[in-house]
């Protein structure tokens, strides 16, 4: 087999520099067909996770760069990529993209054409993820989901998503989707290079995800990572480095304006007036109130200007026609916009190698009889960050409280410290909490001195024979498994009377899980007198769940889940099309008595657009689909024996 070598380099630039010039731009969207006005359109500055939706007039408007790209999308339309080249007004005509219904989506267990389903669904593209250059793929679902609310959970570098489907279906328990990666339940989609993502599909509906039934009342998120095909062997490199600022950093006063409005207030308390003179060194006050020094702003010195983040993956794809392989290695960093140690490196890092074979074993008669495969995602993350906690463990509410009047540092370039107070002449300084140095408090305790590291492992095999057409028996074992430590550390330091630490410490927690399963389906596909197509499927899941974690004293938590479930798939002409689904689960986390439930669905189409009376509408209506579901979901998300009474 001829080898080549062709490498492809794809350099993202993100346009989030305060210096970079951008206009308000303003525009509408439009079919470009009929000229209608298209509502509910996401435009959005390509290269970012910054969007606006049209209005029902078609129009918009966005902040964007001058000379950069909006990315404009809706259902049923192909997206369109408009350079603005300065221009602060344009018009975009989307053309309906009819290639769309006929595009192959996952559905659980199977796959389907995607104008074929009766459920509602969401599909996401790995071409459309990687163009907005993210750290994390949820994070770029944000402009392309439609019924999916997702909120990032902390500004922290490498931080995840909270995803709600359709709003919150539970008041206790987990309310996260369901996750499942590459046919395993349960993986986690922060773990993945948003490079190594094949497509995303999103079940939103009880009819969809009825089949995953005891843990799908949250929805179900669906991801496939990239996998080679037959052909010459390729190599490829996409990479992106990219610059982060504040959009706005909160204002805060100068330490002359600070001491009139302490004046102020004493005056309006009627009390004496401070002498700053006797409360300040001569030299400083002399400073301060000619306007040679504005005091310190606390809030600046945690402000990353220009902090990094960047991407860069190598792809290897190829094989044959009956076998073929991919393998991917990726990193991933990102600097953080507030850091409270800048000499602690990058504040977010991760590696991942991803490896995947496919393998036709037996072949005969136009049947792949055996195939076996495997996928494997491994993935070691570190970060480290500022505290966002209540009170005084919270960094940003310690800078934004800190008094503006002491500095840094002393003249020999130590901390400032109460210690230092009486050498120096800080008068006014009596000993509080608001006069504590916030970055000797940061640099010195936990609160800035922290670190996490993961090692996650995702991976499956499988084993599929196909003795006749359309009948097919699967078993796949799958496996997630993570170990996690966090670390800390709290180094001698003396703020203040209050605030000190005679003896440095450290400390660590740590904690392994795992999650196995064992997936069997029997499926059964055909065709009869030329019109009615029929889909079957059986199967029999087994997953085991184990945790254990050690802090002050080990601590263990295990339960199994067992279901048997199947589907029902009949169209009829591809017009009129039925589903339906069952599954019975069984959790061991939930107490006796309700350990067991049945989860049936139904779902029903009608494809108006394809009845013979409807040819006359083509040249103005493309697609047309009446559609009805019912469905039973549940959610077994409680943790081990969290039914078990305290005594």
């Amino acid at each position: 087999m001829k080898k080549v070598f062709t490498p492809v380099l794809t350099l993202f630039a993100l346009a989030a520099s305060l210096s970079a010039q951008t206009v308000t731009v303003k525009g509408s969207v439009i079919d470009a067909q009929s000229k209608a006005p298209v509502s509910c359109a996401s435009i959005a500055i390509k290269g970012t996770s910054s969007f606006v939706t049209s209005g029902d007039d078609g129009s918009f408007s966005i902040d964007a760069p001058a000379y950069g790209t909006l990315q404009v999308t809706f259902l049923g339309y192909a997206t369109e990529d408009v350079e603005l080249n300065g221009n602060a007004s344009v018009e975009v005509g989307l053309t309906p993209d009819f290639d769309g219904l006929n595009e192959i989506v996952a559905v659980g267990y199977a796959t389907q054409r995607k104008g074929l389903l009766t459920g509602s669904t969401v599909h996401v593209d790995g071409a459309a993820i990687t163009s907005l250059s993210p750290v994390n793929a949820i994070g770029a679902l944000q402009s392309q989901t439609p019924g999916a609310f997702i909120t990032q959970e902390s500004g922290q570098p490498g931080s995840g998503y909270k995803v709600n489907i359709r709003g919150i279906s539970t008041i206790v328990g987990d309310s996260e989707p369901l996750y499942v990666i590459d046919g395993v339940a349960g993986g986690s989609i922060d773990a993945l290079n948003p490079a190594d993502i094949e497509s995303i599909e999103i079940l939103k509906d009880a009819a969809s995800t009825a089949i995953y039934s005891g843990r799908a009342s949250n929805g179900v998120v669906l991801v496939t990572t990239k996998r080679g095909g037959s052909g010459r062997t390729s190599v490829s490199y996409e990479g992106f480095y990219g610059w982060q600022n504040l959009a706005k950093a909160p204002g805060l006063v100068s330490a002359k304006d600070y001491m009139k409005l302490y004046d102020q207030m004493l005056a309006n308390e009627g009390q004496e007036l401070t002498n700053w003179v006797e409360m300040l060194p001569e030299d400083q006050y002399a400073a301060i109130t000619s306007g040679q020094r504005g005091g310190t702003d606390w809030f600046n010195e945690l402000y990353k200007k220009g902090a990094a983040t960047t991407n860069h993956t190598i792809n290897v794809n190829g094989g044959t026609a009956d076998h073929s392989f991919s393998v991917g290695l990726s990193y991933t960093g990102q600097d953080g916009i507030l850091e409270a140690d800048r000499s602690a490196g990058k504040a977010f890092e991760r590696y991942n190698l991803r490896a995947n074979t496919d393998n036709v074993v037996i072949r005969k008669r136009g049947l792949d009889i055996l195939r076996i495969g495997e996928t494997f995602n491994l993935t070691f993350s570190k970060r480290h960050g500022i505290t966002e906690g209540e009170g005084s463990w919270n960094s940003i509410r310690n800078r934004l409280r800190a008094n503006p009047l002491i500095p840094i540092y002393t003249p020999e370039g130590d901390f400032y410290t109460s210690a230092s107070r009486d050498v120096l002449g800080y008068a006014f300084d009596d000993g509080s909490f608001s006069f504590a140095n916030p970055i000797l408090l940061d640099q010195s305790t936990p609160r800035g001195l922290n670190e996490a590291r993961s090692l996650n492992l995702q991976g499956s095999a499988f084993i599929q024979f196909q003795p006749i057409k359309g009948l097919k028996l699967r078993s796949q074992l799958g496996a997630v498994l993570s170990a996690g430590t966090g670390s800390w550390r709290e180094e001698e330091y003396a703020v203040n009377d209050e605030f000190f630490n005679e003896t440095a410490s450290n400390g660590r927690i740590t904690g392994i899980s795992s999650r196995i399963s064992w997936e069997n389906t029997l499926s059964y596909s055909l065709t009869a007198w030329k019109r009615h197509h029929f889909d079957f499927l059986v199967g029999h899941s087994l997953e085991n769940w184990t945790l254990s974690q050690a802090f002050a004293g080990p601590t263990d938590a295990r339960y199994a889940f067992s279901a048997i479930f199947g589907r029902f798939n009949y169209n009829y002409d591809d017009r009129y099309l039925l589903a339906v689904t069952f599954r019975t689960d069984g959790a061991s986390n939930l107490s006796k008595g309700h350990q067991w439930a049945m989860f049936p669905s139904v779902s029903a189409g009608w494809i108006i657009s394809n009845e013979r009376w409807m040819k006359g509408a083509q040249n103005w209506l493309s697609f047309l689909k009446l559609r009805a579901s019912w469905g039973k979901t549940g959610n077994s998300g409680l943790g081990a024996l969290s039914y078990s009474t305290l005594v």
